[in-house]
């Protein structure tokens, strides 16, 4: 039987405390199980709380997250290309399709250049307004697609891809501004090259009635910053169909110029690059 000092029990469930052995003063919890009184609550548990990740834990998931990142990151930059050469080729097709209401309009003939006559400035072909007043006047190729309502969205001529300085925020306030006579300031460029209603060769005129040996338009040439696609070239046909030539940039990237330079000094070149893409076709 229990001594008085050796136990000395107090009734009431949590409340009920114990002198054993020792005299270290107990507190039964609500279990049963003794707790020292004066014992500090969690005294012995982790540290970071349950659920929680340690510093070690941390740095090991971000290396992976980093590492797969660094493996996807090429990959998920191919699939992006890819998805705008499938936009910039939609837009050549529906530049097409305009082309050919054009020509059915003006009996076969395409849109005229000033740039791209006997004489004129080929790397300018990607404009569609000389900047010249009055602005309802001075459309050049491809920009006679809108302002005649063949293509009333002009978002068309410009490619998701293109790296250069004529990005279609840069112009989409001008062309309204120039539909309707407004005076004008400077010009506006697309992202695609067009070839011209005239011959560079035999300066004869073109008519759409040609088909596919006829090259409408191409991806940008006017600088090698507008070349829209490293890896290939799309190439609108006179039947309204595009194809892609791929691995044709290093051909070209010869004659490509770096920037603005006068008529006189890229005849040859501008020549030699239709050439190039008019044998791929």
């Amino acid at each position: 039987m229990a001594t008085q000092s050796q136990r000395n029990l107090t009734e009431g469930g949590e409340g009920r405390v114990a002198h054993v052995a020792g005299g270290l003063p107990t507190r039964f919890d609500g279990w049963g199980q003794p707790n020292a009184i004066g014992h500090r609550r969690g005294l012995g548990r982790p540290r970071c709380p349950a659920g929680g990740f340690s510093l070690l834990e941390l740095l090991v998931v971000l290396t992976v997250t980093l590492m797969l990142t660094t493996l996807l990151l090429p990959t998920l930059a191919l699939l992006r290309e890819n998805v705008y050469e499938v936009i910039c080729s939609s837009n050549l097709k529906q530049t097409g399709l305009s082309t050919v209401m054009y020509a059915d309009d003006h009996n076969g003939w395409l849109p005229p250049s000033v740039f791209g006559a006997p004489g004129g400035n080929k790397q300018e072909m990607m404009a569609a307004h000389t900047g010249q007043e009055p602005a309802g006047d001075h459309w050049e190729g491809l920009g006679w697609l809108y302002a005649q309502h063949y293509s009333d969205v002009p978002a068309v001529f410009y490619c998701p891809s293109h790296t250069g300085e004529h990005p279609f925020e840069r112009y989409h306030a001008l062309y309204p501004q120039y539909r309707y006579m407004q005076a004008a300031g400077s010009p506006i460029y697309t992202n695609y090259h067009y070839a011209g209603d005239v011959d560079w060769v035999t300066n004869s005129r073109r008519r759409l009635e040609e088909g596919h040996a006829l090259v409408i338009a191409t991806d940008g040439l006017r600088t090698v910053r507008d070349f829209n696609h490293r890896t290939g070239l799309n190439v609108l046909r006179a039947d309204g169909s595009v194809i892609w030539r791929d691995n044709i940039f290093r051909r070209l990237e010869g004659y490509l110029p770096l920037g603005d330079v006068s008529e006189s000094d890229l005849a040859f070149e501008y020549t030699a690059m239709w050439n190039i893409i008019q044998s791929h076709n």
